[in-house]
């Protein structure tokens, strides 16, 4: 998919790269099987995940909750379900409610920081809490500090600042390997699968 988009779109910036989305299994459940990963390799992953979005051309769409690494939720009962899919063919497929659960601020607050009001729309998703938004500034570790830390340095590159231009994909089997050009910089960006890193180098 990327490099259909490349093909098509490189040079013009008249694109939008998205990894996950209301209607979608999110990246962090969706990708981990599909990689052959294990659940505690997840934060990796998502990180990961969300370098390569921001390293490609055209503009990228961040979906609520990726840039805190929070997985699908599986364990909504029927009788909570809003989703007309889910409603009609759980268990078999729970629908995209599992992406859709409210965002979550602080884990001490009710409805995490969500409402005030005595219930939400989709349940507040306990496993969500520990990762809640603001409770994750705080945290150096946390995906979100590192891929914040990482957007500041991404300013500082004129290749993937001030230009929409990209070589078609290479790299191994695990790897996605391309450089962004600008008049500037050329910035060769390597996403290496089996690791779990993204380096970067001038050429």
């Amino acid at each position: 998919a990327i490099s259909a988009a490349i093909e098509v779109f490189n040079g013009s910036g008249r694109l939008s790269f998205a990894f996950s989305n209301h209607d979608v299994p999110r990246s962090a459940t969706r990708q981990l099987a599909a990689l052959g990963l294990l659940a505690e390799q997840g934060d990796a992953m998502q990180l990961l995940l969300l370098k390569l979005e921001t390293c490609l051309i055209g503009s990228a769409c961040i979906y609520q909750g990726e840039e805190l690494g929070f997985a699908d939720v599986q364990d909504i009962p029927l009788e909570l379900m809003q989703d007309p899919w889910g409603i009609e063919f759980a268990p078999t497929f729970p629908g995209r409610d599992t992406c859709r659960t409210p965002m979550v601020w602080r884990e001490s607050a009710p409805n995490g920081g969500f409402s005030n009001g005595n219930t939400t729309w989709l349940p507040i998703a306990d496993q969500h809490l520990t990762r809640a938004a603001l409770d994750q500034t705080d945290r150096p570790d946390s995906i979100y500090r590192e891929f914040a830390a990482f957007l500041a340095w991404r300013k500082a590159q004129p290749a993937l600042m001030d230009a929409n231009e990209m070589s078609p994909l290479s790299g191994g089997e695990r790897q996605i390997v391309f450089d962004r050009i600008s008049e500037q910089q050329t910035l060769r960006c390597c996403f290496d699968f089996d690791t779990l890193t993204a380096s970067f180098e001038e050429v």
